[in-house]
């Protein structure tokens, strides 16, 4: 038997091989008695509430990417307006609705070009007509084809002439021409119905001879009348004005119109009419170029949406070099007093006394080129001295090299990109002193209303009442209109009523947890109102607080953004709302101005709304230690 300080056993091995043992005190000890389980340090750190939030956060891929793009809008916004010297406080007349450009020009992207299309092209110099600057075209771009035109003009030709539509009756009346009735007079025409699709086919017209009688009244003879003979028509007058018994009078014209007759209401074309006398064309009250008869002004028309339809032009669409066309060579007259500058700063020599041929370029700065005359000019005992010359005209504005604009310029020559940037600037800073105050504010009233409750939250919830249904547009308009649209105002009027949302949010939280028996218990504890406010509340309420308060940034700049295309944006100051209001109107024709403008909101509404989603999740106490 063994001892009480040994214990003996036996037993089998894996590999079927017994054993006997034996156990003795002295290889066991008692644990002391002060060392308890909770004595022994844990491997790891504890985790506070916000590192864990960071740590949900940075596992959000699309609120870490919306919080990347607002860092970058930030910084751009902070800095760009300081790296980019070009004043966006000034109007750049020559520098106007200049395109984004990036590459060289030719490069049909991103290049500082405008694409024409549709334009009028004139044969004898082999350019389009208009103001265009023949060496801001790219070469090769020029491409001519023939097209139609209802508007009249030098380069057209042929063509309808349009009477009537089919709501309102026309005519055309020709010059008058002097009756012989020992001539034969033939009148020949060519009528067209139905040449547009809002045309009908049945549409009539009319044929009159018209003359003023003795007492100076108006009269006609009806040649035709509802006619609906189209084609190439020919008719002699001759017997109808004899069978008119016309008297005293030799004086006629001949007009065509489309009746009021509801019935027979239309629109008719007129491509030609001639009127011979004994054979021979009267040109007076003749035509078969409708498009030059309406330039002659000859004849008269009434009733007619758009005289001319139909015309022949030659049109072109070609590629624009707008900086080419800003910044380029031109022709100017120069005063002595620029050139004296000139002379001065080492650019250039030039002697009035010898003339041109004493021009020398003597520095690579120097914007005159090339000089073509000079003119010297006195009276009342001042002489003018004055220089035709050919400049190169960024150097001419002050630029070192030909300036280029990212995202182009506006209609007063501000540099989108500076300007755009600006504007964010403000926008942002407007949205987060709005947020800051509002939140603050909002979160403070709303945890007192729900919290205490009752008669305190009775009161209180009757000033949300009242301020709540009143528009904010209103709010904005009256303390703008009132106290003016600077800065500080639009601070004020947005934040009178901007906290009444967080307000309700926070009350409604409050509402939801502070009867949570977290709560009660610690209350029961003794843990002071501001413990369970700040400790056991506000935390478990934070997440959805937030995530909508974040919202009012976007809501401000919205808001601003409304407000100024009603004219009462922020006055001296670039912000995206007044941006887009005053580029709205170029939408059709210079459509990056408020294309760029928009997209730098919309980034900023999507990424501050993924960033609030970011912040909820992050904040949500019920996913503390969760991956």
């Amino acid at each position: 038997m063994a001892n009480e300080e040994t214990i003996k056993y036996s037993y089998t091995d894996s590999a079927n091989i017994h054993h006997d043992a034996v156990l003795n005190k002295d290889m066991f000890k008692f644990n002391q008695a002060d060392k308890t389980i909770h004595d022994v340090k844990l491997n790891g750190k504890p985790t506070t509430f916000a590192r864990d939030a960071l740590k949900r956060f940075s596992k959000n891929k699309s609120s870490i990417v919306a919080t990347i793009i607002l860092g970058i809008m930030v910084v751009l916004a902070l800095l760009l307006p300081v790296c980019i010297s070009y004043d966006t406080n000034t109007v750049h007349a020559d520098e106007t609705f200049l395109e984004p450009k990036l590459f060289s020009a030719g490069t049909g992207f991103w290049d500082g070009c405008k694409t024409y299309s549709d334009q009028t092209y004139d044969p004898s110099t082999n350019l389009p007509t208009g103001s265009f600057d023949a060496n801001a075209i790219v070469k090769g771009s020029l491409t001519t084809y023939e097209g139609t035109t209802n508007k009249a003009n030098k380069y057209a030709s042929g063509g309808y002439y349009r009477i009537g539509d089919s709501s309102t009756s026309g005519t055309l009346t020709s010059p008058t021409f002097t009756y012989d009735s020992t001539k034969q007079y033939v009148l020949n025409y060519d009528m067209e119905v139905a040449l547009e699709p809002k045309d009908y086919d049945d549409s009539a017209y009319g044929i009159n001879l018209t003359y003023t009688d003795a007492s100076s009244i108006s009269q006609t003879i009806e040649v035709l009348a509802d006619s609906t003979k189209y084609g190439e028509q020919t008719i002699p007058l001759n017997a109808i004005i004899d069978g008119a018994s016309v008297s005293g009078v030799s004086d006629f014209s001949i007009q065509y119109f489309t009746p009021s007759n509801e019935n027979n209401l239309g629109t008719v074309y007129l491509k030609k009419s001639l009127l011979t006398e004994a054979g021979t064309t009267l040109s007076a009250v003749s035509f078969t170029d409708a498009n030059a008869m309406v330039l002659g002004g000859t004849w008269s028309g009434v009733g007619t949406l758009d005289s001319l339809y139909g015309a022949s032009q030659t049109s072109c669409s070609f590629r624009y070099d707008t900086y080419e066309a800003a910044y380029g060579k031109k022709d100017m007259t120069i005063g002595a007093s620029i050139l004296d500058t000139y002379i001065a700063n080492g650019y250039m020599t030039y002697d009035f006394d010898v003339g041109i041929t004493s021009f020398e370029i003597l520095s690579d700065k120097c914007p005159i080129t090339q000089v073509y005359s000079q003119k010297v000019t006195s009276g009342l005992g001042v002489v003018v001295k004055e220089i035709v010359c050919q400049v190169q005209y960024y150097r001419y504005l002050g630029y070192t090299s030909m300036p280029i604009h990212l995202l182009g310029t506006d209609n007063t020559g501000k540099d989108l990109l500076k300007y755009l940037c600006e504007g964010t600037r403000n926008s942002l800073g407007l949205g987060i002193i709005i947020f800051l105050i509002t939140f603050s504010f909002g979160l403070i009233f709303g945890a007192i209303e729900g919290y205490f409750g009752g008669a305190v939250d009775m009161v209180m919830e009757r000033l949300v009442d009242i301020l709540g249904n009143i528009p904010w547009i209103i709010v904005v308009t009256l303390c703008v209109l009132n106290l003016g649209n600077s800065f500080g105002v639009f601070i004020l009027a947005m934040s009178l009523t901007g906290w009444i949302g967080t307000s309700s949010l926070t009350r409604t939280q409050f509402y939801r947890f502070k009867r949570r028996e977290y709560v009660l218990a610690s209350r029961s504890l003794g843990a002071s109102d501001n413990r369970l406010i700040f400790k056991h509340i506000l935390p478990n309420s934070i997440g959805t607080i937030v995530t909508s308060a974040v919202l009012i940034i976007p809501s401000v700049i919205f808001a601003e953004a409304a407000v100024s295309y009603l004219g009462l944006g922020l006055k001296g100051t670039a912000s995206l709302g007044v941006i887009l209001s005053n580029n709205q109107v170029y939408l059709g024709s210079y459509n990056f101005l408020l294309l760029i403008p928009s997209l730098v909101m919309a980034l900023l509404m999507i990424s501050f709304n993924l960033f609030g989603n970011g912040l909820r999740d992050a904040f949500n106490p019920s996913l503390k230690g969760a991956d």
